[in-house]
């Protein structure tokens, strides 16, 4: 799993928005996708969220309400 952090500092407030890349090729994306849904659940209301579904070297935009509907499977 990977994390890029973009912070943007204006002059009243800072905003930043962080892109979580999850999935993969091995067995392991369950736990891909359980490490997510727990990022995204703690960052989700202080930045803005990207989620990113890696599969066969594709990526597919999810948004973060949909890391809880589905398992890996689904994707």
């Amino acid at each position: 799993m990977f994390f890029f952090v973009n912070n943007k500092q204006s002059t009243y407030d800072i905003n930043m928005s962080v892109l979580i890349i999850f999935g993969g090729h091995l067995s392991e994306r369950n736990i891909s996708l359980n490490s997510a849904r727990s990022i995204v659940s703690l960052i989700e209301s202080w930045v803005t969220c990207d989620v990113l579904f890696l599969r066969d070297r594709l990526f597919y935009d999810i948004k973060s309400e949909y890391l809880y509907c589905n398992t890996v499977e689904d994707f």
